[in-house]
């Protein structure tokens, strides 16, 4: 099981909470959110308050090393933190932007890392089933998620998600 150290997304701490960190979280939240579908089911909950956040300290990173190794993860899980290259603050990874830092002589980063996790699979449903109940958070919910006679679908899943990213990006003072 991984820790979760932060807390609920909605919660997080607002010196860790920047646009560049909503961004990177909402990017791995639709990354979960798609798993979820191909596995075959729909989430039906999606909400701050259901995702889970882990932070790392910031650490110091060898960029030729990022390269040789898979640079998946690091690129998928972290922002630049470097006091010694401020106009690439809280800047999202990309593997150009590490070649392009190791021509101008770059040798080290220092990054921060964030992992998103999805959680409360209590009103999971696999599409194409119908609703016993209306019950759900209703300020997140898709408007035919109201009706029983209408099956359950992913659709259901992006319109919560739409309200979640509005919720993240807008919904603080910033």
């Amino acid at each position: 099981m991984r820790l979760a150290n932060q807390g609920s997304w909605d919660k997080l701490d607002l010196d860790l909470r920047t646009k560049a960190t909503d961004v990177l979280l909402a990017l791995q939240l639709g990354k979960a959110i798609d798993h979820l579908h191909k596995v075959g089911y729909a989430h039906r909950d999606i909400a701050l308050r259901n995702v889970l956040v882990h932070y790392s300290s910031p650490r110091e990173i060898s960029l030729k090393q990022v390269l040789k190794d898979d640079p998946k993860e690091l690129l998928e899980n972290s922002l630049i933190s470097d006091p010694d290259h401020p106009d690439l603050e809280e800047c999202l990874f990309s593997r150009e932007l590490v070649q392009n830092l190791l021509k101008e002589g770059v040798k080290t980063l220092n990054v921060r890392r964030f992992r998103a996790l999805l959680t409360d699979f209590g009103l999971s449903m696999k599409p194409g089933e119908f609703n016993k109940s209306t019950k759900g958070p209703l300020v997140w919910m898709a408007p035919e998620a109201f009706r029983r006679d209408f099956p359950v679908n992913e659709k259901s899943d992006a319109f919560m998600y739409g309200i979640t990213l509005l919720e993240a990006l807008l919904g603080r003072d910033r």
